[in-house]
């Protein structure tokens, strides 16, 4: 799972438009940074496509914060949440 949290930082911070090494575990990021659905939209979409996975429509909310994110993507790429940290 090698580079996982500094690929998701890349791309959560291009979409959101800030530095990624502020995108810290507890990152809300509809709260602190203002994301909206179009933007979730387009995380779930870059994600799919630099990790070939597939995220379910039910694991999307699990996704609210950078450390849920993480642990979706890393779970969905057969590995677990202990292993990205």
């Amino acid at each position: 799972m090698d580079g996982v949290r500094e690929r998701l930082q890349q791309i959560m911070g291009r979409i959101l438009e800030v530095e990624p090494s502020s995108l810290t575990p507890e990152t809300d990021f509809f709260e602190d940074h203002g994301a909206d659905s179009m933007m979730a939209l387009e995380a779930v979409v870059l994600i799919e496509q630099e990790f070939n996975i597939e995220v379910p429509e039910d694991r999307i909310s699990q996704m609210r914060t950078f450390a849920g994110l993480e642990k979706v993507v890393t779970e969905l790429l057969g590995g677990s949440a202990v292993a990205a940290s």
